[in-house]
Protein backbone atom coordinates (compact mmCIF):
# COMPACT_ATOMS: atom_id res chain seq x y z
CA UNK A 1 0.00 0.00 0.00
CA UNK A 2 1.27 3.77 -0.96
CA UNK A 3 0.66 6.25 1.99
CA UNK A 4 -1.26 9.04 1.25
CA UNK A 5 1.08 12.19 1.29
CA UNK A 6 0.44 14.43 4.49
CA UNK A 7 -0.83 17.79 3.77
CA UNK A 8 1.12 20.77 3.92
CA UNK A 9 1.41 21.99 8.06
CA UNK A 10 -0.33 25.45 9.05
CA UNK A 11 1.74 28.43 9.38
CA UNK A 12 1.40 29.88 12.85
CA UNK A 13 0.06 33.08 11.48
CA UNK A 14 -3.18 31.30 9.50
CA UNK A 15 -3.91 29.76 13.30
CA UNK A 16 -7.54 31.04 14.36
CA UNK A 17 -6.96 33.95 17.28
CA UNK A 18 -8.14 33.11 20.75
CA UNK A 19 -11.64 34.99 21.05
CA UNK A 20 -11.47 37.80 24.12
CA UNK A 21 -13.86 35.72 25.56
CA UNK A 22 -11.67 33.33 26.34
CA UNK A 23 -9.45 35.50 28.22
CA UNK A 24 -9.85 37.11 31.57
CA UNK A 25 -10.74 41.05 31.49
CA UNK A 26 -7.72 41.80 34.35
CA UNK A 27 -5.01 38.95 32.15
CA UNK A 28 -2.83 42.13 30.92
CA UNK A 29 -1.91 41.76 27.71
CA UNK A 30 1.73 39.88 26.32
CA UNK A 31 4.58 42.43 26.57
CA UNK A 32 3.19 44.46 29.83
CA UNK A 33 4.18 43.20 33.31
CA UNK A 34 2.01 42.04 36.02
CA UNK A 35 1.41 43.97 38.65
CA UNK A 36 2.20 41.68 41.93
CA UNK A 37 -0.94 40.88 43.91
CA UNK A 38 -1.42 43.13 47.12
CA UNK A 39 -0.45 41.27 50.67
CA UNK A 40 -4.03 41.66 52.26
CA UNK A 41 -6.72 43.63 51.91
CA UNK A 42 -8.71 44.85 54.54
CA UNK A 43 -11.97 47.06 53.85
CA UNK A 44 -12.62 49.62 56.23
CA UNK A 45 -16.18 51.50 57.43
CA UNK A 46 -16.60 55.06 57.19
CA UNK A 47 -17.19 55.12 60.89
CA UNK A 48 -13.85 53.57 61.46
CA UNK A 49 -11.44 54.97 63.76
CA UNK A 50 -8.65 56.62 62.88
CA UNK A 51 -5.06 55.18 63.43
CA UNK A 52 -3.85 56.37 66.55
CA UNK A 53 -6.64 56.83 68.43
CA UNK A 54 -7.62 54.37 71.03
CA UNK A 55 -11.43 53.50 71.77
CA UNK A 56 -12.90 53.89 75.10
CA UNK A 57 -13.48 51.11 76.84
CA UNK A 58 -17.43 50.79 77.37
CA UNK A 59 -19.10 51.52 80.41
CA UNK A 60 -20.70 48.23 81.10
CA UNK A 61 -20.55 44.68 79.83
CA UNK A 62 -22.52 44.45 76.48
CA UNK A 63 -25.56 41.41 77.07
CA UNK A 64 -29.16 41.08 77.16
CA UNK A 65 -31.48 44.21 76.86
CA UNK A 66 -33.74 42.72 79.80
CA UNK A 67 -30.74 42.72 82.14
CA UNK A 68 -30.84 45.02 84.59
CA UNK A 69 -28.29 47.85 84.85
CA UNK A 70 -25.51 47.81 87.00
CA UNK A 71 -26.79 50.86 89.28
CA UNK A 72 -29.76 48.72 89.83
CA UNK A 73 -30.11 47.59 93.87
CA UNK A 74 -33.19 45.25 94.39
CA UNK A 75 -33.07 47.25 98.17
CA UNK A 76 -32.96 50.50 97.05
CA UNK A 77 -35.86 49.82 93.62
CA UNK A 78 -38.84 51.57 94.06
CA UNK A 79 -42.26 49.45 94.82
CA UNK A 80 -43.63 47.62 91.75
CA UNK A 81 -47.61 48.59 90.73
CA UNK A 82 -48.56 44.59 91.87
CA UNK A 83 -47.01 43.59 95.31
CA UNK A 84 -46.33 40.38 95.61
CA UNK A 85 -48.71 40.09 98.70
CA UNK A 86 -51.33 41.75 96.09
CA UNK A 87 -52.98 45.14 96.14
CA UNK A 88 -53.90 46.54 99.51
CA UNK A 89 -57.61 46.93 100.37
CA UNK A 90 -59.27 50.35 100.32
CA UNK A 91 -60.69 51.03 103.09
CA UNK A 92 -62.49 54.43 104.02
CA UNK A 93 -63.66 55.65 107.34
CA UNK A 94 -66.74 55.37 108.37
CA UNK A 95 -66.88 58.17 110.63
CA UNK A 96 -66.41 60.91 107.43
CA UNK A 97 -68.78 62.54 105.77
CA UNK A 98 -70.81 60.69 103.09
CA UNK A 99 -69.95 63.00 100.47
CA UNK A 100 -66.18 62.58 100.93
CA UNK A 101 -66.36 58.63 100.95
CA UNK A 102 -68.32 58.81 97.82
CA UNK A 103 -66.01 61.22 96.06
CA UNK A 104 -63.02 58.98 97.11
CA UNK A 105 -64.92 55.97 95.25
CA UNK A 106 -65.93 57.68 92.47
CA UNK A 107 -61.87 58.31 91.88
CA UNK A 108 -61.12 54.41 91.72
CA UNK A 109 -61.66 52.22 89.02
CA UNK A 110 -64.60 50.39 89.43
CA UNK A 111 -62.78 46.90 90.24
CA UNK A 112 -60.88 48.35 93.28
CA UNK A 113 -63.92 50.10 95.13
CA UNK A 114 -65.20 47.92 98.27
CA UNK A 115 -68.28 46.58 98.02
CA UNK A 116 -70.86 47.70 100.69
CA UNK A 117 -70.88 45.61 103.55
CA UNK A 118 -74.92 45.43 103.72
CA UNK A 119 -77.51 47.19 101.96
CA UNK A 120 -79.95 47.41 104.39
CA UNK A 121 -82.61 49.07 101.87
CA UNK A 122 -83.20 46.16 99.46
CA UNK A 123 -85.51 43.59 100.18
CA UNK A 124 -85.70 39.74 100.05
CA UNK A 125 -85.68 39.80 95.83
CA UNK A 126 -83.71 43.01 95.68
CA UNK A 127 -84.13 46.53 94.18
CA UNK A 128 -85.46 47.12 91.51
CA UNK A 129 -82.85 48.32 89.36
CA UNK A 130 -84.85 50.76 87.24
CA UNK A 131 -86.83 52.19 90.06
CA UNK A 132 -84.04 52.96 91.72
CA UNK A 133 -81.77 54.46 88.62
CA UNK A 134 -85.40 56.79 88.15
CA UNK A 135 -85.33 57.43 91.75
CA UNK A 136 -80.87 58.31 91.13
CA UNK A 137 -81.94 60.53 88.22
CA UNK A 138 -84.97 62.84 89.65
CA UNK A 139 -82.64 63.70 93.03
CA UNK A 140 -79.74 64.41 90.58
CA UNK A 141 -81.71 66.70 88.62
CA UNK A 142 -83.14 68.79 91.01
CA UNK A 143 -79.27 69.17 92.96
CA UNK A 144 -78.12 70.09 89.09
CA UNK A 145 -81.01 72.38 88.36
CA UNK A 146 -80.65 73.99 91.44
CA UNK A 147 -77.03 74.97 91.40
CA UNK A 148 -75.35 72.09 92.32
CA UNK A 149 -71.95 71.18 90.79
CA UNK A 150 -71.30 67.98 88.46
CA UNK A 151 -69.04 66.51 90.81
CA UNK A 152 -71.24 66.96 93.74
CA UNK A 153 -74.14 65.52 91.62
CA UNK A 154 -72.09 62.61 91.09
CA UNK A 155 -71.15 61.91 94.17
CA UNK A 156 -75.06 62.12 95.61
CA UNK A 157 -75.81 59.71 92.71
CA UNK A 158 -73.69 57.55 93.27
CA UNK A 159 -74.53 57.27 96.95
CA UNK A 160 -78.18 56.22 96.10
CA UNK A 161 -77.11 53.35 93.79
CA UNK A 162 -74.95 52.11 96.61
CA UNK A 163 -77.68 53.12 99.95
CA UNK A 164 -79.68 50.58 97.71
CA UNK A 165 -77.79 47.26 96.97
CA UNK A 166 -75.94 48.74 93.32
CA UNK A 167 -72.60 49.25 93.85
CA UNK A 168 -71.79 48.15 90.15
CA UNK A 169 -72.89 51.68 88.85
CA UNK A 170 -71.18 54.42 87.25
CA UNK A 171 -72.32 58.10 87.06
CA UNK A 172 -71.68 60.83 84.76
CA UNK A 173 -73.17 64.41 84.62
CA UNK A 174 -72.40 66.71 82.67
CA UNK A 175 -73.93 70.39 82.02
CA UNK A 176 -77.65 69.35 81.01
CA UNK A 177 -77.52 65.74 80.91
CA UNK A 178 -77.39 62.96 83.52
CA UNK A 179 -76.89 59.23 83.22
CA UNK A 180 -76.00 56.30 85.18
CA UNK A 181 -74.96 52.68 83.90
CA UNK A 182 -75.46 49.89 86.32
CA UNK A 183 -73.98 46.22 85.72
CA UNK A 184 -74.87 43.43 87.43
CA UNK A 185 -71.80 41.44 87.08
CA UNK A 186 -68.94 41.43 84.16
CA UNK A 187 -71.51 38.59 82.30
CA UNK A 188 -74.57 40.78 82.18
CA UNK A 189 -75.96 43.27 80.16
CA UNK A 190 -75.19 47.24 81.57
CA UNK A 191 -78.84 49.07 82.06
CA UNK A 192 -78.83 52.49 81.39
CA UNK A 193 -80.66 55.55 82.44
CA UNK A 194 -79.93 59.44 81.17
CA UNK A 195 -82.46 62.64 82.23
CA UNK A 196 -82.19 66.40 80.21
CA UNK A 197 -81.53 69.05 82.92
CA UNK A 198 -84.13 71.86 80.71
CA UNK A 199 -83.69 74.49 82.95
CA UNK A 200 -81.31 76.16 85.53
CA UNK A 201 -81.88 78.21 88.62
CA UNK A 202 -80.00 78.96 91.59
CA UNK A 203 -82.31 77.35 94.68
CA UNK A 204 -80.78 77.03 97.93
CA UNK A 205 -84.00 75.97 99.72
CA UNK A 206 -84.82 73.45 97.54
CA UNK A 207 -81.10 72.33 97.75
CA UNK A 208 -81.50 72.02 101.55
CA UNK A 209 -84.47 70.16 101.45
CA UNK A 210 -82.72 67.65 98.73
CA UNK A 211 -79.33 67.02 101.10
CA UNK A 212 -81.98 66.43 103.77
CA UNK A 213 -83.46 63.86 101.79
CA UNK A 214 -79.81 62.04 100.88
CA UNK A 215 -78.48 62.11 104.55
CA UNK A 216 -81.82 60.24 105.49
CA UNK A 217 -80.98 57.49 102.62
CA UNK A 218 -77.27 57.36 103.45
CA UNK A 219 -77.83 57.16 107.06
CA UNK A 220 -77.64 53.41 107.44
CA UNK A 221 -79.91 53.77 111.09
CA UNK A 222 -82.37 55.21 109.22
CA UNK A 223 -84.02 53.73 106.28
CA UNK A 224 -86.11 55.13 103.76
CA UNK A 225 -87.46 52.65 100.87
CA UNK A 226 -87.75 54.04 97.18
CA UNK A 227 -91.49 54.97 97.76
CA UNK A 228 -91.16 57.00 100.75
CA UNK A 229 -88.01 58.89 99.04
CA UNK A 230 -90.72 59.29 96.15
CA UNK A 231 -93.29 61.13 98.40
CA UNK A 232 -90.67 63.49 99.88
CA UNK A 233 -89.38 64.22 96.45
CA UNK A 234 -92.46 65.20 94.88
CA UNK A 235 -93.37 67.61 97.87
CA UNK A 236 -89.79 69.14 97.32
CA UNK A 237 -90.99 69.48 93.65
CA UNK A 238 -94.14 71.40 95.43
CA UNK A 239 -92.81 73.62 97.51
CA UNK A 240 -92.15 77.04 95.97
CA UNK A 241 -89.69 79.75 97.07
CA UNK A 242 -90.19 81.45 100.93
CA UNK A 243 -89.40 84.25 99.58
CA UNK A 244 -90.58 86.45 96.59
CA UNK A 245 -89.09 87.34 93.51
CA UNK A 246 -88.21 90.56 94.19
CA UNK A 247 -86.13 90.05 97.65
CA UNK A 248 -83.95 87.39 95.45
CA UNK A 249 -83.37 90.23 92.89
CA UNK A 250 -82.21 92.75 96.16
CA UNK A 251 -79.74 89.95 97.54
CA UNK A 252 -78.16 89.23 94.46
CA UNK A 253 -77.53 92.86 93.87
CA UNK A 254 -76.31 93.39 97.66
CA UNK A 255 -74.17 90.11 97.14
CA UNK A 256 -72.23 91.85 94.32
CA UNK A 257 -72.27 95.25 96.19
CA UNK A 258 -70.88 93.64 98.79
CA UNK A 259 -67.89 91.61 96.81
CA UNK A 260 -66.99 94.58 95.10
CA UNK A 261 -66.32 96.34 98.59
CA UNK A 262 -63.90 93.50 99.71
CA UNK A 263 -62.07 94.31 96.58
CA UNK A 264 -61.35 97.76 97.53
CA UNK A 265 -64.41 99.82 95.71
CA UNK A 266 -65.87 102.75 96.87
CA UNK A 267 -69.68 103.83 97.25
CA UNK A 268 -69.87 104.58 93.51
CA UNK A 269 -68.56 101.03 92.68
CA UNK A 270 -71.03 99.33 95.23
CA UNK A 271 -74.21 100.79 93.90
CA UNK A 272 -72.60 100.02 90.18
CA UNK A 273 -71.87 96.50 91.14
CA UNK A 274 -75.49 96.01 92.77
CA UNK A 275 -77.16 97.81 89.49
CA UNK A 276 -75.58 95.57 87.28
CA UNK A 277 -76.31 92.70 89.57
CA UNK A 278 -80.45 93.65 89.37
CA UNK A 279 -80.50 94.51 86.06
CA UNK A 280 -78.34 90.72 84.54
CA UNK A 281 -80.46 88.88 87.24
CA UNK A 282 -83.88 90.51 85.85
CA UNK A 283 -83.11 89.76 82.64
CA UNK A 284 -82.08 85.90 83.05
CA UNK A 285 -85.54 85.23 84.71
CA UNK A 286 -87.04 86.90 81.22
CA UNK A 287 -85.06 85.11 79.19
CA UNK A 288 -85.82 82.00 81.24
CA UNK A 289 -89.46 82.38 81.28
CA UNK A 290 -89.53 82.42 77.25
CA UNK A 291 -87.55 79.39 77.40
CA UNK A 292 -84.10 80.96 75.84
CA UNK A 293 -81.61 78.32 76.12
CA UNK A 294 -79.20 78.69 78.86
CA UNK A 295 -75.69 79.51 76.78
CA UNK A 296 -77.66 82.38 75.59
CA UNK A 297 -79.03 83.29 79.48
CA UNK A 298 -75.82 84.17 80.75
CA UNK A 299 -74.83 85.95 77.66
CA UNK A 300 -78.27 88.38 77.86
CA UNK A 301 -77.46 88.41 81.92
CA UNK A 302 -73.72 89.17 81.48
CA UNK A 303 -74.60 92.54 79.40
CA UNK A 304 -75.41 94.95 81.85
Amino acid sequence: MVAEPEGPEEAPEDRKPQSDEARSAFVPPPGVEQPAPPEEEHPTSEFSLPEGLTPEPPAEQEGSAFAPPSTYSAKSSPPAFTPAYGVPLVKLPQNAPWQDRMRTMLRLPVGERPVPEAAGKEDDAGPSVPRVLDLTLRIGELLLAGGEGAEDVEAAMFAICRSYGLDRCEPTVTFTLLSVTYQPSLVDDPVTANRTVRRRGTDYTRLEAVYQLLADINDPDHEVSPEEAYRRLAEIRRNRHPYPGWVLTAAAGMLAGAASVLLGGGPTVFFVAALGAVLGDRLAWLCAGRGLPEFYQFLVAAMP
